[in-house]
C-alpha cells in the first residue's frame, strides 16, 4: 500500500507539473500573439500618419516637410518612432499614394 501511495504522488506531481508547462506555454503565446498585434496597430497609425501628411500637399511632394510633420505628430502622440523608419514610412506612403492616382 506504501508504494502505491508514493507512485500515486509521482503521477498526481508529473500531472501537475505538464499543466503548469501548458499554462505558461499558453501564456506566453498568449503575449506574444498581444504583442504582434500592438506592433500592427502601431504600424498601420504610423503609416495612416504618413499617408494624411503626403496627400495633405496636393501633388507637391516635399519629403522634408512631411518628415517634420510627422516628427512633430509622433512627438505630440507620444508615439515611439525611429528616424529610419520615418524615411521607410513616407517611401512607403508615397508608393501607395502615386499607385492610387
Amino acid at each position: 500500500m506504501q508504494l502505491f501511495n508514493g507512485f500515486l504522488n509521482v503521477v498526481i506531481l508529473s500531472l501537475f507539473a505538464i499543466t503548469l508547462i501548458a499554462l505558461i506555454i499558453a501564456i506566453y503565446q498568449c503575449l506574444k500573439s498581444f504583442r504582434i498585434e500592438r506592433l500592427k496597430n502601431e504600424l498601420a497609425i504610423k503609416r495612416s500618419y504618413a499617408e494624411i501628411f503626403i496627400s495633405s500637399l496636393n501633388g507637391k511632394f516635399d519629403r522634408e516637410l512631411v518628415k517634420s510633420q510627422l516628427i512633430d505628430a509622433f512627438k505630440k502622440e507620444k508615439i515611439p518612432f525611429e528616424f529610419e523608419e520615418i524615411d521607410k514610412l513616407i517611401e512607403a506612403a508615397k508608393q501607395d499614394y502615386l499607385g492610387g492616382n
